[in-house]
């Protein structure tokens, strides 16, 4: 059982200021050229990082920025340039905040985060289409490795915690494979496509990445956390409706996590005082039951905002 007061706790705990300690420099030519090469192939052999205008922008990166800590030797940001608008500053803090989770959570591996900041926005589909990666994916992992890679700049401080999160076992691993009669049992309650490729872990994985974005950004800037919660809430809330009517009343089916990222990961938001109360490592019937009966029909007079805007976060770029 937890709390955002033990959460936050926690982060005062294990804070530390890490300025007098960071490294940051320019990569050589050499070594950048096989970093940017070995990105774009990584990119292209990923089902959530062929995107053309990602890649585009990969290929056209002429430079590595390295940040590191001496003293935190198994964090290494990498950031791929090929222009000077990125902040620095806004990625040591970020920087800081993984360091922060990897002391809260033990994590002994070494992880690389690469980062080409592609300003290719997250945005809904036209009407009749699906959901699909180049909708809103913004990066991703594989468990077993070390490398992390980031390829949006569009809310890329709470992705980085996102594909982090993943890293993170036992927030993770109990929820990587399903029983399939649990996933026919979610899909039949929300009228979930049999063809859709189902994957619950990334709404948990979503929530915990939510959540701790709100609470460093309330510790950092000393902003009540409930009242960024309200505000998130009310957000999330209405791209929640979005997304629903999107579908109107057919059955859903996307190529990415959408439902997972927003619809689940909204009901868990909703109850997070309930839903902190369950014991890590989850168990995962008690998981799918928590979302079966914390959902409720929506009414569909409800009023939302309509535009093209398919952000996670009202608060994902702080």
């Amino acid at each position: 059982m937890t709390s955002i007061k033990e959460l936050i706790k926690k982060i005062n705990t294990n804070n530390f200021d890490i300025l007098d300690d960071i490294n940051i420099h320019y990569v050589n030519y050499n070594d950048s050229k096989i970093l940017i090469n070995n990105y774009y192939k990584e990119c292209t052999n990923s089902n959530f990082g062929n995107i053309d205008k990602i890649l585009n922008y990969i290929k056209k990166c002429n430079k590595v920025i390295k940040i590191y800590s001496k003293k935190n030797y198994n964090i290494t940001f990498y950031l791929y340039c090929n222009n000077n608008d990125n902040s620095i500053f806004k990625l040591i803090k970020i920087y800081r905040r993984v360091l922060i989770l990897t002391k809260i959570y033990n994590i002994n591996k070494d992880l690389n985060f690469h980062l080409a900041l592609c300003k290719f926005k997250r945005f809904m589909p036209n009407k009749q289409e699906i959901f699909d990666c180049i909708n809103f994916n913004g990066g991703f992992t594989t468990i077993s490795g070390n490398d992390i890679y980031i390829h949006r700049n569009c809310e890329y401080s709470k992705v980085i915690l996102h594909e982090l999160l993943h890293h993170i076992s036992i927030i993770n691993d109990s929820t990587m494979k399903f029983d399939k009669h649990d996933i026919i049992k979610l899909k039949n309650k929300f009228n979930i496509s049999t063809d859709t490729v189902l994957l619950p872990n990334e709404s948990i994985i979503e929530f915990w990445a939510t959540l701790y974005n709100l609470i460093f950004i309330s510790y950092e800037y000393n902003i009540n956390y409930d009242l960024l919660y309200k505000k998130e809430l009310d957000f999330s809330y209405n791209q929640f409706l979005k997304i629903l009517n999107h579908n109107k009343n057919k059955k859903w089916y996307e190529q990415t996590n959408v439902y997972c990222y927003f619809i689940f990961k909204y009901i868990l938001l909703k109850n997070y005082n309930k839903f902190l109360k369950i014991k890590l490592p989850y168990n995962q019937k008690e998981f799918i039951d928590f979302l079966i009966n914390n959902t409720y029909d929506i009414d569909k007079v409800n009023k939302y905002k309509i535009n093209k805007n398919l952000n996670s976060m009202i608060f994902s770029s702080f």
